[in-house]
């Protein structure tokens, strides 16, 4: 029996399931043109620029300085190895080896290896926990000052805004009172890069020092294209990061990347305006159209009955079962067999259905039915199909070592009141349970414990 390939899996794939997920273009062809084929394939001869030394005037100086200009940004950096290498490249750009940094406990497991590879003494910030949802709200201005008041030898601070969930901070408020304390702040904005463009939608986090955002998540761009921006008007913040990504980017830059970038930002310069105006029109139909779910609940730009989101990405379609119905992963799975709809995330009661401009009027439409369908067949009765809820941690980790130092000590379980000396995750989203070098609680072992009951997958390990 002869196996399918990759290539032909891929393209099996692609004929007939609907893709509610990164990336960002949809495979939408008809919009964005013919694919991206291999004769653009190529390395840095002459003529097509270096891409860790712009030559001025450059194709690949030119790229850059047409992203700086869309942002609003003072330096831009193309980037072929996604968002993980420029937060790494960041956090060493904004930190010196040994120093206290302060890190929201919902940051992606990058900005921790990041502390880990500078030897960094992280102190966590931990956002409030939405009640309603039981995921993280945004980070709180207050508790971020009362962090470097009791923590005056930081200097960098980093946060995630939009979350994977799409729960957005208050970031102008949040870089005012981080550079009041001479210190800078850092924004991890993968899934954010769609931001600003649009009425309705958060605006973009330009008071932050830096913030890196993926263009593939959210808008028309190949897998691993995205960008880090530097805002900040010190000029030699932008020359540290310019060096940082020559340690931990690739020397063998992707044109098709590249490629896939320039046209991103090419259809933005041209026709932004319509495309978001199209995309938010369809997102209000949908949400208008799954309005009268009984069993399922959307929640999708709900910023008024959630104190505890400052603001809310309007492209992130969370689907949840509160009754206790139909878990997260067994509504993902009806969704994508009876209706070949593939769902960004599962979790053990909501699902993640992940939006962009390069979704169509049919795309939309079909999720609804599917959602509305999917509503009717529910019992109207309460299950016990959960018999515990996974929620968040409501209490700050206690850090006792550096992660440097944790993952230098033999791996052993993970075990309650001990230090942890490996990472526990989730992938997606890749928010790390347990951090190496914290006391590892009891409500974290039992929160593991209901993830896994749930039917996810649970990563412990380096």
């Amino acid at each position: 029996m002869k196996h399918k390939d990759l290539y032909e899996t891929i393209r099996a794939y692609g004929k007939d399931a609907l893709p509610m997920h990164m990336p960002g273009h949809k495979r939408n062809v008809d919009l964005l043109g013919s694919k991206l084929p291999y004769d653009i394939d190529i390395t840095e001869i002459s003529g097509f620029d270096n891409l860790h030394a712009p030559e001025e005037g450059g194709l690949l100086s030119r790229l850059s300085e047409r992203a700086a200009a869309l942002y609003q940004a003072k330096r831009a950096f193309p980037l072929v190895n996604g968002t993980t290498c420029g937060i790494l490249s960041a956090v060493r750009a904004l930190a010196e080896p040994g120093e206290e940094i302060l890190v929201a406990r919902n940051c992606h497991k990058s900005v921790y290896n990041a502390i880990e590879l500078t030897g960094l003494r992280h102190v966590s910030l931990l956002p409030p926990t939405n009640e309603k949802t039981g995921i993280y709200g945004s980070i709180r201005p207050e508790d971020v000052a009362k962090a470097l008041a009791e923590n005056p030898r930081i200097k960098t601070v980093v946060i995630t805004s939009p979350t994977y969930e799409g729960v957005v901070s208050n970031v102008d408020a949040i870089a005012e009172i981080v550079h009041s304390y001479g210190a800078r702040l850092l924004v991890d904005c993968a899934h954010g890069a769609h931001l600003g463009f649009c009425e309705g939608f958060p605006t973009f986090p330009t008071a932050a020092d830096i913030a890196v955002t993926s263009l593939h998540k959210t808008l028309p761009a190949l897998t691993q294209s995205a960008l880090a921006l530097v805002f900040s008007d010190d000029a030699t913040l932008a020359d540290r990061m310019a060096r940082e990504l020559t340690i931990f980017e690739t020397s063998s830059p992707s044109y098709v990347l590249l490629s896939s970038i320039d046209r991103c930002i090419s259809l933005l310069e041209t026709h932004k305006a319509e495309l978001f105006a199209d995309y938010k029109f369809r997102l209000d139909v949908f949400k208008e159209k799954c309005s009268d779910l009984q069993n399922l609940s959307l929640l999708a730009g709900d910023r008024k009955t959630h104190p505890d989101f400052y603001d809310f990405d309007l492209g992130k379609l969370l689907i949840f079962s509160p009754s206790g119905s139909l878990t997260g992963t067994g509504l993902a799975d009806r969704l994508r067999n009876e209706f070949s709809i593939e769902c960004e995330m599962a979790y053990t009661d909501y699902v993640l259905c992940m939006t962009s401009i390069c979704d169509t009027d049919e795309s939309l439409m079909l999720l609804s039915y599917a959602l509305r369908h999917i509503d009717a067949s529910i019992p109207k009765t309460r299950s016990s199909v959960k018999e515990k809820k996974a929620s968040v941690s409501t209490e700050p980790p206690h850090v006792k070592m550096t992660i440097a130092d944790a993952v230098a000590l033999p791996s052993a379980p993970l075990t309650a009141g001990e230090i942890a000396r490996d990472y526990a995750w989730v992938y997606p989203p890749g928010v790390p349970l347990v951090v190496p070098g914290e006391e590892v609680s009891k409500e974290t072992i039992s929160l593991i414990e209901c993830l896994k009951a749930s039917g996810l997958s649970v990563k412990i390990g380096r």
